[in-house]
Order: C-alpha cells, then structure tokens, then sequence
C-alpha cells in the first residue's frame, strides 16, 4: 500500500516537502556526533544542512548539489582536506570551504 503522503490518493495532495530557507552547509566528517552536533546547530540557526562521512561522499553531494558552505570536522587517516579544496577549486564551485579540527562545544554558537 501506498503512503498517503507520498502518493496521494484520490481528492488528497501529497504533503508539501519542506523547503529549507538557508544557505546550504555540507559537514564532512567521519565522527558521526560531531556531524550530528553540528547539524543540529545550524538547523536551529535556520540552515539547511546534509552530512557526509567522507571526502568522497562529500564530493559526490557537490557534483549533484552545491552547497554555500562546506564545515570540514575530523576525518579518517586516508581522507584530506586539500583533496576536497582541490576539487571545489577545480570545478570552480563556489562552496567555501572551513576546516575545523578541534570540536569544542561551543564552536558554531
């Protein structure tokens, strides 16, 4: 059966999708709290955000949609963030690019 409010039934719209009103901000980062914390915040702040848990995922999102603000936090021993800032420089997106490597409590407030 079919989700109503994916596929309407007859008569009944489906539900809207929220729409985010904010600026796009990526978070990369192999620590899956840090990237929940951060998140989070930024919701909170009125920011539309999606999580990446790698540098090669984060490049995929950016290929399929380009964020405002790319929040780099601790990542696994193979990952870099000069390959991920080659790549945005490369395709010319126009992400901007913060690394943070310390995650202190009160980074983003």
């Amino acid at each position: 059966l079919a989700h109503p409010d994916i596929i309407p039934f007859p008569g009944r719209p489906a539900a809207a999708v929220p729409q985010e009103t904010g600026p796009l901000v990526l978070i990369v980062s192999a620590d899956l709290a840090v990237s929940q914390q951060w998140a989070e915040e930024l919701q909170a702040q009125g920011f539309g955000t999606r999580s990446a848990a790698s540098v090669e995922s984060a490049l995929q999102w950016l290929q399929s949609t380009p964020a405002d603000v790319c929040l780099v936090g601790p990542l696994s021993a193979t990952d870099s963030t000069s390959t991920l800032e080659a790549a945005i420089a490369k395709h010319g997106w126009a992400t901007q690019l913060v690394w943070m490597p310390e995650t202190p409590a009160d980074a983003l407030t």
